[in-house]
């Protein structure tokens, strides 16, 4: 995004400013910004918009100001989501105990199971506990979020049903993260977000080697979905009543 000059984009990656600041004034996420005179600003929090977040009620105050809001998804095979969470750096090196063992992956796939079921139940728990159809509810006290982070389509239909009742003028463009760090199909997806912001046609860069990376690619990934994949249905099947 940062190839893009009309757009203004905040000095850190993540401003927090629409799910960890509840009281603030919309001037607090200008102060993130270096330069307020470009045409269109982007802000990139994407826990700001799971269910629960003041992302939706934030989003209400800045329609007033804002004549479109546009949103970009990026939406990813949820198991595959939840098998990345778990093999990501940080968390590898807190298991390098289990690399001498000579079962190394049954033991990690027993632990992603235990982890996955520990929040399955935390999720279902804090649904029993709604009650009703609500338009925000606090998020579920989760220790891990390798579920809850996964629910792409769920987040992303529950966004739009939010936003249409409440009159906000808004345009969605949903791209596949396969599409985006596939090297034969990532200049067309570049090209569908200038377009998407009603920008004139540009040539942009492809993204760097280092974000097609990927973490888990030395396990038995597909082991691993399969293991998430039932788990995060009954998650979903839960869910979407609440929608």
């Amino acid at each position: 995004m940062d190839q893009i000059p009309e757009l203004a984009l905040p000095f850190i990656k993540e401003t927090g400013y629409f799910n960890k600041f509840p009281d603030a004034e919309l001037s607090v996420l200008a102060s993130f910004y270096p330069d307020t005179d470009k045409p269109l600003t982007c802000e990139l929090t994407p826990g700001a918009f799971l269910w629960g977040g003041m992302g939706l009620q934030r989003l209400a105050e800045l329609s007033d100001r804002f004549e479109t809001l546009r949103f970009i998804f990026i939406m990813r095979n949820p198991a595959d989501r939840a098998v990345s969470h778990f093999f990501s750096p940080a968390r590898m090196k807190r298991r390098r105990e289990y690399l001498s063992t000579e079962h190394f992956e049954e033991l990690e796939q027993a632990s992603f199971r235990n982890e996955l079921l520990s929040e399955k139940d935390a999720i279902l728990d804090w649904v029993a506990g709604l009650g009703k159809k609500v338009d925000s509810a606090p998020m579920p006290q989760i220790k891990t979020t390798m579920i809850w982070a996964s629910l792409y389509g769920l987040h992303e239909l529950r966004l739009r049903i939010f936003l249409e009742s409440h009159g906000i003028n808004f345009s969605f463009l949903k791209l596949e993260v396969t599409d985006l760090i596939n090297a034969d199909t990532q200049a067309r997806v570049l090209e569908k977000i200038v377009a998407f912001l009603d920008l004139p046609p540009r040539q942009l860069s492809a993204l760097p080697k280092t974000v097609r990376s990927n973490v888990s690619s030395g396990y038995n990934k597909t082991a691993f979905c399969k293991i998430a994949q039932p788990i995060i249905e009954d998650v979903e099947k839960a869910l979407i009543q609440y929608i």
